[in-house]
């Protein structure tokens, strides 16, 4: 396991469980912070909530590499939802975050799809 994207994704699920964009948002790289801005996000969180419901944990599924890009794939659970499937896709250069995306059942959404 990677020690930065650990760090990383406990913000982020820490930011969506309190609403909080700014935290959800920090390891951001520059196109995720256009594909899911602050003004898109209350929306997002809201049909998230609604589908899935609210983030109850998380546990690392794989870890790839590929070309510059980590490529972290967990699987989550939603009080909603048991089994949600969350990419996390790291830059090795700067560890930021360059795509994060949701799949389940109900609720399936990527940034750049």
């Amino acid at each position: 396991m990677l020690a930065f994207s650990e760090a990383a994704t406990d913000n982020l699920f820490a930011g969506l469980t309190a609403n909080d964009y700014e935290a959800f948002s920090r390891d951001f790289d520059s196109d995720m912070y256009d594909e899911l801005s602050v003004t898109d996000f209350a929306a997002w969180k809201q049909e998230l909530d609604n589908k899935i419901g609210n983030y109850l944990s998380l546990n690392v599924d794989q870890v790839t590499q590929s070309d510059e890009f980590y490529v972290v794939v967990y699987q989550a659970k939603f009080d909603k939802a048991k089994q949600v499937t969350v990419t996390v896709v790291f830059h090795a250069s700067d560890h930021s975050i360059a795509l994060l995306s949701f799949d389940s059942e109900k609720f399936s959404w990527s940034a750049f799809d």
